[in-house]
């Protein structure tokens, strides 16, 4: 797929995936940073969503809402959730 392709999956029943990232800059660490902000629920909180989307936004960018949106709002909700970067090894 090009880069800068929107994706989404929808799977009815559980399925093994295999994914690669090419080239993958910091994907790992993108999930990682996820996975630590969320604790254990479905998702992370807004502010921490926010403040990882804007750290990584050369590896993983939303399809909606646009790129600008994403820029202002997630620009200023990231400072509030700061902490769930400070999980991600370095």
């Amino acid at each position: 797929m090009a880069a800068r392709t929107a994706r989404s999956f929808r799977l009815r029943s559980p399925a093994l995936v295999l994914w690669e990232t090419r080239p993958a800059l910091r994907t790992g660490e993108f999930f990682y940073a996820m996975a630590q902000a969320s604790r254990g629920r479905a998702r992370p909180r807004l502010v921490d969503a926010a403040a990882i989307l804007t750290e990584y936004r050369a590896e993983f960018e939303l399809a909606k809402p646009s790129p600008l949106v994403q820029r202002i709002v997630f620009g200023c909700l990231a400072p509030f959730g700061c902490g769930a970067l400070r999980a991600v090894p370095r």
